[in-house]
């Protein structure tokens, strides 16, 4: 896709050619990013006041390094010239299947903040809504879903809950670490995070509110039946480290 490539110097990739496609017909980059992808860059005091959603099992592992990466990657959509939106999802989720989670309502939130899972034809749709709404312009966000009937998604669509968000630009002014340099926890845009931090802890699955307590590859259900259970801070089992370098097992694909 050309995002995540090592290019050679003065050599355009994909997103570079994409990019000036969208600078010449007004169009808008819109990436498809994930959670969590700032908070391995975090200061060490802002990683320690935001616990729950550091010491949870993507972040410690950071499984063949896709977090670092696809920070640099945002980053790189984000200077390119071109106008651009940056979503970022929570764990995914289907509609049906032995571990789904129902369509909803999409929860959008600013911080890198957000933790609980995310129903994949709902992020479609945000994608497709970001795309269109001039109001999400040079923005970025992470979403959940409130699933179920009782929480529909808005028929006017997003469009009002875009122009609440901030723009990067405005964060990076008002003092938001975005992943890139620490930030005094005492400027404006890092209490803004502070208070997402409050919000988005009330969003998150089941019955038990440690996140922290999680495996890899367990499940918050399993967390509730007491089936998972580690302590804060410990290290990663063998099965978690086995899970997260499963990728380095796969074949490479050959150009044919």
């Amino acid at each position: 896709d050309g995002i995540g490539m090592e290019l050679e110097e003065g050599v355009p990739g994909g997103l570079e050619f994409c990019a000036e496609m969208m600078a010449e017909t007004g169009g808008r980059v819109v990436m498809l990013s994930s959670a969590a992808v700032t908070r391995n860059a975090w200061s060490k005091e802002k990683q320690e006041e935001l616990e729950l959603v550091v010491d949870i099992p993507i972040v410690r592992l950071n499984p063949l390094g896709t977090l670092d990466s696809t920070r640099l990657a945002e980053e790189r959509v984000r200077m390119i010239g071109a106008d651009y939106t940056i979503v970022r999802p929570v764990g995914l989720r289907d509609t049906e299947g032995p571990k789904n989670w129902a369509r909803g309502r999409p929860w959008i939130s600013q911080g890198d903040v957000a933790v609980g899972r995310a129903n994949r034809e709902d992020v479609a749709s945000v994608l497709i809504e970001a795309a269109l709404a001039p109001e999400a312009c040079n923005k970025t966000f992470e979403m959940l879903t409130l699933a179920g009937v009782n929480y529909p998604a808005p028929v006017e669509g997003l469009g009002s809950v875009f122009e609440r968000l901030l723009t990067d630009d405005q964060r990076k002014t008002m003092g938001e670490d975005m992943g890139f340099g620490s930030a005094d926890a005492g400027t404006p845009g890092e209490a803004v995070v502070r208070a997402q931090y409050s919000l988005t802890m009330q969003m998150l699955p089941g019955e038990v509110q440690e996140p922290t307590r999680l495996e890899m590859g367990r499940t918050y259900e399993q967390l509730d039946q007491g089936k998972v259970n580690r302590e804060k801070g410990a290290a990663a089992t063998a099965r978690e480290v086995a899970l997260a370098n499963q990728g380095e097992a796969r074949p490479k694909k050959t150009e044919k």
